[in-house]
This record gives structure tokens, C-alpha cells and sequence, in this order.
């Protein structure tokens, strides 16, 4: 999924506060491309949390922001669920906006 998306050259979602977003948390980004968790599949805040080494209130922090911004989606699955169970996928826009940036600073 994540080399389809980033196989069709498109800049669409791309925006200066999404890259913003994508560049300030290059290690949550990081950690769902690293666990397969892009356009629909999923990873738990635990698990990201593990992978990232950032502790789960830290990374609760910062989910809504992202998902405001479209980087990423929470699935809260329902309101009692603790916060380590939700669900997070990186999206299309967030994809882009990795790969913009992968390009810009390759050397």
C-alpha cells in the first residue's frame, strides 16, 4: 500500500502544515510505516508506543492533532476502550507528505 501510494507521484494532501506535522513526529510516522499500519491497516497506541519508544500518554497527546491535520486516523472503536486499544492508521495525505519530505532531504 505504501509503495502503491507513493508510486503515483501525486502531491495531493500535500500541505505545509501536514509536512510540519509529518516532520515534528517523524518517529510516529516512522513507527506505523515500520509496522505496516498506512492507508487502512491499523496499529494500537500500545503498539505504537512500543515501537516508537515514546511513552503512551505522549503519544495520546499528539494523535489529535494529527488527525485534525489528516496525517493520520484514530479508530477510538468506542468511547470505553482504554486509550493503549485504539487504532491508528497513517492516510494517503500523510503518506505523500513523508514521501515529499524523504525526497527533499535525500542526499
Amino acid at each position: 500500500r505504501l509503495a502503491r501510494i507513493l508510486s503515483q507521484d501525486s502531491l495531493d494532501g500535500v500541505t505545509d502544515a501536514r509536512l510540519q506535522a509529518v516532520t515534528e513526529h517523524s518517529n510516529i510516522i516512522a513507527a506505523l510505516c515500520a509496522c505496516g499500519a498506512v492507508d487502512g491497516n491499523e496499529a494500537s497506541l500500545g503498539g505504537l508506543s512500543k515501537l516508537s519508544g515514546i511513552p503512551i500518554p505522549e503519544v495520546e497527546e499528539l494523535l489529535p492533532q494529527l488527525s485534525r491535520l489528516d496525517v493520520i486516523n484514530v479508530n477510538q472503536i468506542s468511547a470505553l476502550l482504554k486509550p493503549k486499544k485504539w487504532q491508528v492508521t497513517l492516510t494517503e495525505a500523510g503518506i505523500r507528505c513523508m514521501g515529499q519530505l524523504n525526497r527533499h532531504f535525500r542526499l
